[in-house]
């Protein structure tokens, strides 16, 4: 049915004016409505998007924080060492402090040996300007006339015994160097004495490192041996029966050419 309006024209056209306007109104609040609705998605997708982002970024907040506490652990390590190290200069400075010391004290020690050495050696100088053997071939030469002297000794008691009666000795058996019978005459025995020049430097050779070489040789042969020192010479005199002699003096030229 056909909707029919009475009433004043000028009425009819306001309600048809409004009711225009009012579409025209409902028309804008649609489109802001659909331009609400297309911003709430997007707000939407921002929102999980952001969230996604949250969740991805809270490991590397953890790490950060792992990495955080090991900085301070570590600063902490580094400050240690550092006093370690500072400790470990000042010993070390201290060391060498020391250690100058000790040098110096050897260095001032070494210096006054030396000078005592130089006085020696012009001292030495005084009395033979060649002197050029060392202190343990002195020492060798030195014991080799000890034994020298005792054995000479012992072969002067040997000589006195022998031109005493026999009451005074007592019985014959005391000397066992010369055999002689009562009822005999004395048996003569052939002696000789020999002298070997010794080159410089070859001394240590017949001693030995013991210095007990000559002994060795007088116990080998039954004859007397000895190291003469005339002027800037050394000798090895050899005395006794002839044949002992020659042994030891072949003995002797044998060790010095080597």
């Amino acid at each position: 049915m056909p909707t029919t309006c009475s009433g004043p024209p000028g009425l009819y056209q306001n309600l048809h004016h409004e009711y225009i306007a009012l579409l025209e109104e409902l028309r804008v609040l649609q489109v802001e409505w659909h331009s609400a609705v297309s911003r709430k998605l997007v707000l939407e997708a921002s929102v999980t998007s952001t969230t996604a982002q949250g969740d991805a970024v809270e490991p590397i907040r953890r790490r950060l924080s792992e990495l955080q506490k090991e900085h301070v652990l570590l600063d902490q390590q580094s400050k240690l060492l550092q006093a370690q190290i500072e400790e470990a200069k000042e010993l070390y400075k201290r060391a060498c402090e020391e250690s100058s010391v000790v040098i110096g004290g050897v260095l001032n020690e070494k210096q006054k040996l030396e000078e005592e050495y130089m006085q020696v050696m012009r001292l030495a100088d005084q009395f033979d300007p060649n002197l050029q053997e060392d202190a343990a071939l002195v020492k060798a030469a030195l014991a080799e006339q000890r034994v020298e002297m005792r054995m000479l000794r012992e072969a002067l008691d040997v000589v006195k015994r022998s031109m005493m009666p026999d009451y005074f000795i007592g019985s014959p058996q005391h000397s066992k160097t010369l055999l002689v019978p009562h009822s005999k005459a004395l048996v003569e025995v052939p002696m000789d004495d020999f002298s070997v020049p010794v080159p410089h430097g070859r001394l240590r050779l017949l001693t030995g490192s013991r210095g007990d070489g000559l002994q060795q040789l007088r116990d080998r042969h039954k004859v007397a041996v000895s190291v003469v020192c005339s002027n800037d010479t050394v000798t090895v005199r050899v005395q006794g029966h002839k044949a002992g002699v020659e042994n030891c003096v072949i003995d002797i030229r044998r060790v010095l050419s080597l």
